[in-house]
């Protein structure tokens, strides 16, 4: 239990320190059809496959967890036993604009993500932070 203890402050100091590197606007807004033509006409910034440590069981758990880090979904369903959100988020500290494709397999806890960036060089860093909260 101690070791159980132990484990979830290091998770909390590292979302505080996650947090206060990556910050982004709240009000970031980007309409569905908008999203469709950014994401065809950039190119796959990052990629990442990993394990999921959060359990989530419905698509609406995963839109609820990340618009508390103002990360926006621009849409989202469910496949078989796969969830797919496409999720998007404004940086402060440049104002560019990260998009990303999450698929996530609850039963396998696994997840697939991609990033793309209207400045290429925030990729790799999103899809480091959203892979530490996921």
């Amino acid at each position: 239990q101690q070791a159980q203890q132990q484990a979830q402050q290091a998770a909390q100091q590292r979302d505080r320190k996650l947090s206060a590197s990556i910050s982004f606007n709240p009000s970031a807004s980007v309409r569905n059809s908008e999203y469709e033509s950014v994401w065809a006409s950039l190119n796959v910034g990052a990629s990442v496959d990993g394990t999921v440590s959060v359990s989530f069981g419905e698509p609406n758990d995963l839109v609820a967890y990340f618009n508390e880090y103002h990360v926006k979904t621009a849409a989202f369903g469910r496949v078989q036993d796969e969830i797919k959100l496409f999720l998007y988020a404004q940086l402060t500290s440049n104002s560019s604009v990260v998009f990303a494709e999450l698929i996530v397999r609850p039963k396998l806890r696994e997840y697939n993500l991609k990033v793309k960036s209207t400045d290429v060089s925030n990729c790799q860093s999103f899809s480091t932070w959203l892979s530490s909260i996921l």
